[in-house]
This record gives C-alpha cells, structure tokens and sequence, in this order.
C-alpha cells in the first residue's frame, strides 16, 4: 500500500562544491559577519527575490512534476511491494483508482502551501543578493533558458531517490537530506544533457559570474529549505491521502467483485 506523497525537492541546480564545515569556535563570529555583510533588504531587494523565488518554484510545474512522480513512483512500487504486486495482480486497474484518489488532494495541499515554499525561498535571495545581483541573475531564470532549466529540473529527479528506507514503525516516510542532496547533484548532470550546446555555454558562462556562484551556494540552502518544507507537506497531508487511498481500494473491489 502506499504509505505517503511522492513529491519532488528539485527547485534548482545544485552547487557540487560543497560548503565547509563551521566548527563552534567560529560559527557565532561568522554568522555575525554573515549578518553584517547581508545586503539592504530594499523594497526592490524583496520584490525581485520573490520573482526569482516563483521563477524557480513555479506552482504549474510542481503540480505538473508531481502528478508525473506519483506515476513514475507507484509504477516502481508496481514491482517491488508486495501489497500492490498482489493488488495489480488480482484487481487490475486498482493503481489508476489510488493515483486518482491521491492527485487532488496533493495538488490542494501544494498549492495551499506553496507561498509558504514562496516566502522561505525568497527569504534566503534577501539575504543573500544585492539588486544587482538578482538583476543578473533574473537574466537568465526570467528567459527561456532560465524556464527550460526549471523545467528540466522538476523531469529529471527520481523521487525514490529521495525517502529514506520505509520501516515497521508505521511512520511516514521522509526525505532523506543525505539522499536527496546526491539525487539533485546527479540531476544537475541531467539537465545539463537535456540543453543545446550554445545553452550549454550561457550557463557555464553565467556560472562563472559573481553572482552565478553565489546563486550556486545559495541554492543549496533552499534545496535543505526546501526538503523542510516537503517533509512537513507530506507528514500533515499523509492521515488523509491514506485514508483517500484506502477508500478508494475499498470501492474498487467492490465494484470489481459485483
């Protein structure tokens, strides 16, 4: 049976570099310097980190990508647990009655939630970016390169890559940080393939700027915001999702076995 939302943590590109590690010694000192450093949140600050928040967060591909998971997610568990394997195999047609049964009430809870995603997003280009800064970096989001990269990330990520190994505890499952951060680096290489040669350029010249690389660094902050984010979608949302699906199975058989 399944036991949770599959829902899709790409919202950008990961950095593969790495961030170090802040020993305690200097992690007040530095986050004290982080602060001092952080750009004026100006009113223009705020408005273009919350465009370029929906630019990489657009709620038509999140929808989109997890209608798309779910499938791709089901059709694994097709092969793998036991539960469904026996449900396919006896009631035939019984997973499209689970999917139809899962869809609407995900796609009600993203978009209920998404400018909660929105705001966390945006709160971390706010810190991060002077004007300038997201003017570059809104070059390329806010154009067809910047929409097909977006596009290419929410394709090409394998969400069950993402949750940790379900257990006997009942519990719902969650994202794994270790596993998801390795899943969006390998999706980076993904959708690098999936762009033109001269695309291809743009970014790696975009990459190279000051601002490409803070974005970089910053991306992986909202990747670990991100992931949050999800978890706590998916553990308030489970109760009922399992219970739709439920439902659902139980009015299948029944009409199945007249």
């Amino acid at each position: 049976m399944i036991s949770s939302l599959f829902l899709p943590a790409a919202i950008v590109v990961l950095s593969a570099q790495a961030n170090a590690p802040i020993t305690s010694d200097r992690k007040s000192d530095e986050v004290a310097e982080a602060a001092a450093a952080a750009p004026e949140a100006t009113p223009a600050v705020l408005q273009k980190s919350r465009q370029l928040a929906l630019l990489v967060a657009p709620i038509d591909m999140i929808i989109e990508a997890n209608a798309e998971n779910t499938r791709k997610s089901m059709a694994t568990m097709a092969e793998t647990d036991s539960t469904l394997k026996v449900l396919l195999s006896t009631y035939p047609g019984i997973d499209e009655a689970m999917y139809n049964a899962l869809i609407p009430i995900v796609d009600q809870a993203l978009i209920a939630r998404h400018d909660d995603l929105v705001s966390r997003v945006s709160a971390i280009y706010v810190k991060t970016f002077t004007e300038a800064e997201l003017d570059k970096i809104l070059e390329t989001y806010d154009s067809d390169l910047g929409r097909k990269i977006v596009a290419l990330e929410y394709g090409s990520v394998d969400p069950m890559a993402l949750f940790d190994e379900e257990d006997d505890s009942g519990d719902v499952p969650q994202i794994s940080e270790d596993k998801a951060m390795s899943e969006l680096n390998a999706t980076s290489l993904k959708i690098f393939s999936g762009l033109t040669l001269e695309e291809r350029r743009q970014v790696i010249a975009f990459n190279l700027t000051p601002a490409g690389q803070k974005f970089s660094k910053a991306s992986m902050e909202v990747a670990r915001e991100t992931i949050d984010w999800t978890n706590t979608l998916v553990a308030e949302t489970a109760p009922t999702t399992n219970a739709a699906i439920e439902q659902a199975v139980i009015k299948f058989i029944e009409e199945f076995d007249g």
